[in-house]
């Protein structure tokens, strides 16, 4: 897994997930797994986690992306670390966690991409690139819980 600097998110994939204590070793608090075809990961209780079964072929439901990307973007305003894990770590969860980082930030969805993109090597699936960016488009940022 790798950390995006100066955030509390963590990109990762299917294989970080099977070793969970090395991820919660990390600091992170929630999990954000975005694998459709992989096994569940053995959590521990104190953990929180959420699947969101997106494939990259831009067929999703709007609603599991919206709903991932305010689960993360929520974790993250409270100031939770946490992970963003699809099977191989390269489509999914960095255009997951360029979202969040753009809706925490008002940052714009690109430059936000680029900078998960200076952390490590991704290669976004154009289809699920475009459904992220409708999505985004019709999000509101007064749906995010205010923890104040």
């Amino acid at each position: 897994m790798l950390c995006i600097p100066n955030t509390n998110i963590w990109i990762g994939n299917a294989s970080d997930l099977r070793d969970i204590p090395s991820v919660l070793n990390s600091g992170v608090a929630a999990i954000i797994d975005l694998a459709a075809e992989e096994p569940f990961p053995t959590i521990p209780r104190a953990t929180s986690y959420c699947r969101f079964a997106l494939t990259d072929d831009g067929e999703n439901n709007a609603a599991d992306i919206q709903a991932a990307i305010l689960a993360a973007s929520t974790f993250v305003s409270v100031g939770l670390a946490i992970a963003i894990c699809c099977s191989a770590g390269l489509s999914r969860s960095p255009s997951v966690a360029a979202a969040t980082m753009s809706f925490i930030s008002g940052d714009s969805l690109v430059a936000s991409l680029e900078l998960v993109s200076a952390v490590k090597h991704i290669d976004v699936s154009p289809a699920f690139w475009n459904q992220v960016v409708g999505v985004f488009s019709n999000m509101d940022a007064g749906t995010l819980y205010d923890a104040s």
